[in-house]
């Protein structure tokens, strides 16, 4: 054999060998349809959300349709991966609280109250219709399980509600498919029981009926910056003391309930001189019906966000820290009755700036003064700033579904909006 046919020889090997090994490196790699590739490519889809039905509705960006990201802890309706499709997925609530695309939270209280502000409508049978997707005919049943009524939806805002029914258990106990569906809110009751926003028999609600490990559906909401005033606060803070004989002491009238109340401006900031009480269905802070106007309301911090008349806000918490250095000490704050003595130490409270704050906490009247502010943990909004008046002003975080007074703003930068 001649040197030019032992280099075609050669070739023709290596050729064959590599083809080989191209197999069998193909071989053993995972299946194409492997769960980890399902779900990465699952969650890729929904991160960048290709044909993906979104909705704008008031100051919110929503998902359209219910999320169908494959996890662990989530099934399809009968395990019918067909309804999966038609329906999205059903998940627990843990994993409903972390199943959103970067960018974007599973729906909370605030987001709720939005959503029903936009819907401008106060029946919840009226509620539940608008809600409904045009596709869903919902029977209203009476007594012997005939059918009284059939409903369909009207999907007003195009948020586009579908029957995709519950799971009682995960994987199983499924019912209602065609009639009812709930979502997952952002929020708990206690430590098994979560909050949903579900329409059944037509009828919307908020419910607290599921614990949390049953399957729900997922919507999930754009992130926006509830802290949007932070780009002009400094034209809302004072950088030095004010002299209290300088404050201006005017009223403001609240047209919503004929409300008028004292209001104050130290220095760069104007605030309500007295705590806020007009009712959004929150209890009085001294749960006294009589002392309402005088120690006012108690509000979520949800409810507190919405609360305030037009042109007036709940404050940041640096807004609120502001007036430690405004008045140079939180005693001229305080009221001057009510405070008493606190650890053996009476406040000698001066109210030289006519803030007038009493001593009310989220259980009446007490030894210190508490209010929420603007700020929150971003993204999940589960946990909201209060600021605490007593010897001095402090600050923490706390649970967004808890109760405190509030003091309200005015607002003097121009996006105050989120």
């Amino acid at each position: 054999m001649n040197k030019t046919k032992w280099i075609i020889l050669a070739i023709i090997v290596l050729m064959v060998s590599g083809t080989i090994l191209i197999k069998m490196s193909k071989s053993s790699q995972s299946p194409v349809n492997s769960d980890s590739q399902e779900i990465q490519q699952a969650t890729k889809v929904a991160d960048e959300f290709p044909g993906f039905r979104t909705v704008q509705i008031g100051d919110r960006t929503w998902m359209a349709e219910n999320l169908n990201v494959k996890t662990d802890s989530s099934w399809c309706y009968d395990n019918d991966e067909a309804n999966c499709k038609k329906y999205g997925r059903l998940y627990t609530f843990r994993e409903a609280r972390k199943v959103c695309p970067s960018g974007w939270h599973l729906a909370n209280l605030r987001d709720e109250k939005d959503l029903m502000r936009a819907l401008k409508e106060p029946d919840r049978e009226k509620r539940g219709i608008k809600l409904a997707s045009k596709t869903w005919g919902v029977s209203k049943l009476i007594h012997n399980n005939t059918v009284d009524t059939v409903y369909y939806g009207t999907d007003d805002l195009g948020f586009s509600f579908l029957p995709g029914g519950i799971s009682w258990k995960m994987g199983g106990a499924f019912k209602g498919i065609g009639e009812e569906s709930a979502i997952w809110i952002d929020s708990y009751i206690s430590k098994n029981i979560a909050v949903t926003l579900q329409i059944y028999e037509h009828e919307y609600t908020l419910s607290s009926e599921h614990t949390k490990d049953h399957g729900l559906y997922v919507r999930c909401v754009k992130n926006y910056d509830l802290d949007c005033n932070k780009g002009n606060i400094a034209k809302n803070l004072n950088d030095e003391f004010i002299d209290p004989t300088t404050v201006v002491k005017e009223t403001f009238h609240d047209t919503r309930d004929n409300s008028t109340y004292k209001i104050v401006t130290i220095g760069k900031q104007t605030w309500f001189a007295e705590n806020l009480h007009y009712n959004t269905g929150a209890p009085c802070a001294e749960r006294n019906d009589e002392d309402c106007r005088k120690y006012g309301r108690a509000y979520t911090w949800y409810d507190a966000m919405d609360a305030c008349p037009p042109g007036w806000r709940l404050p940041l918490k640096e807004e609120f820290k502001n007036l430690e250095i405004a008045s140079g000490d939180p005693k001229k704050l305080q009221s001057t009755s009510e405070w008493g003595v606190w650890k053996g130490v009476d406040q000698n409270s001066t109210d030289d700036y006519g803030m007038s704050i009493y001593p009310v906490t989220n259980e009446g009247l007490g030894p210190y003064a508490e209010f929420w502010t603007m700020s929150s943990k971003r993204q999940k909004y589960d946990k909201a700033y209060r600021i605490t008046v007593r010897s001095g002003l402090s600050g923490y975080d706390n649970s967004s579904d808890q109760y405190n007074p509030v003091r309200c703003i005015k607002d003097n930068t121009p996006s105050s909006s989120p």
